[in-house]
């Protein structure tokens, strides 16, 4: 229970944690409206849900991945053009949440996004490529490639899982500083 002394300054505290959590719900309701296929359509979504909806989609591409050497080729180019087609709209959907968020997430996250369009289409080139070839061993070469390539978009995820710890973190971060700062000016 608050001291008296104190009763003031942790209510401006908490009236400001509400006014900021306002306005970041406001901004993430925005970006959620407005790329769905990034967040999803459950509305303000707390950060842990957002990690239970990535972990759930990391396990349903290690179940598709597991299952792809039993399927019949049709049945495995169908799900390879389904998840190029998903993939597309969520970098398209990434694509605009990053436009219309300009302004207000850092600056160089406008960078990896540019860098990560620039590197999907290059992947889409090289994979149409591959497939115009018809040799054998430029098939098998192929093959190994795309393996490599499989691998380390694997690498690259979990990089980008391991950023997205540090940023989760350090937002938390921000919130605890601003709460102090917030409570040293109501005391002063």
């Amino acid at each position: 229970m608050p001291s008296p002394a104190t009763a003031p300054a942790d209510a401006v505290i908490r009236q400001k944690r509400t006014l900021r959590r306002a306005r970041h719900d406001r901004f993430i309701y925005e970006i959620r409206t407005k790329s769905s296929i990034i967040i999803g359509k459950e509305g303000d979504m707390p950060v842990s849900d957002q990690l239970t909806r990535l972990a759930a989609r990391a396990k349903e591409l290690e179940d598709r991945a597991s299952s792809a050497n039993t399927k019949a080729k049709a049945d495995l180019e169908q799900e390879v053009n389904n998840a190029r087609e998903a993939a597309q709209s969520q970098a398209d959907a990434l694509r605009q949440s990053a436009a219309d968020s300009k302004g207000r997430i850092s600056s160089w996250w406008d960078s990896v996004e540019r860098s990560w369009n620039d590197h999907l289409v290059a992947v889409r080139k090289s994979v149409q490529n591959r497939k115009a070839e018809h040799d054998l061993k430029a098939a098998q070469r192929n093959a190994d490639q795309a393996d490599d390539d499989a691998s380390f978009a694997i690498d690259y995820a979990y990089a980008a899982i391991e950023e997205a710890e540090y940023a989760v973190l350090d937002a938390q971060l921000a919130h605890m500083e601003a709460d102090d700062l917030a409570k040293a000016d109501a005391n002063n």
